[in-house]
């Protein structure tokens, strides 16, 4: 049973579980993205998510607490000067994963690409951009006459009323 057992164990020991988060975060921030299974993949996306936006604040104690976190300099300096600029008005979903399809040989699993969101458009703009582009249903027009009989029979119901304020 799993009762009060939360999160993934990867079936790794907890300093291999970090340093594997650690050695995929780096190397997602360096490379822009990477390739890896899938079950890494979204175990790996919370975690970059929180440097990113941690890093999007900029102050010294955050830069501290990224030091730790990512144990790299090298990507540090790249997510602090390049990556969190560009991410500054976007609220979240900085990465993407796109299952590849492709089953690994060795372990059976599930390969996926992890990358970071490089659209600038938000994604409900995109959604907007795709409804504009479908076509919209054909309406059925009403026949021109009758509109113009009751715009006519409107005109004489608003004639009559006036003359009958006036006497």
């Amino acid at each position: 049973m799993r009762h009060r057992v939360v999160g993934k164990k990867l079936n790794r020991d907890k300093d291999h579980r970090q340093a594997l988060l650690k050695n995929l975060a780096s190397s997602l921030i360096l490379n822009g993205k990477i390739e890896t299974s899938v079950i890494k993949a979204k175990f790996m996306k919370p975690f970059v998510e929180k440097l990113i936006t941690k890093a999007k604040d900029g102050s010294y104690n955050s830069v501290r607490l990224l030091r730790s976190r990512i144990g790299n300099e090298e990507a540090l300096r790249k997510l602090i000067s390049e990556i969190a600029p560009s991410f500054k008005e976007r609220n979240g979903g900085y990465t993407r994963i796109k299952k590849l399809g492709v089953i690994r040989k060795g372990d059976n699993s599930e390969m996926a690409m992890i990358e970071l969101v490089t659209s600038e458009k938000p994604a409900k703009e995109v959604k907007e951009e795709v409804k504009k582009v479908s076509k919209p249903k054909a309406k059925k027009e009403a026949p021109q006459e009758s509109i113009e009989n009751k715009v006519e029979g409107a005109e004489v119901i608003n004639e009559t009323s006036a003359e009958g304020e006036n006497k």
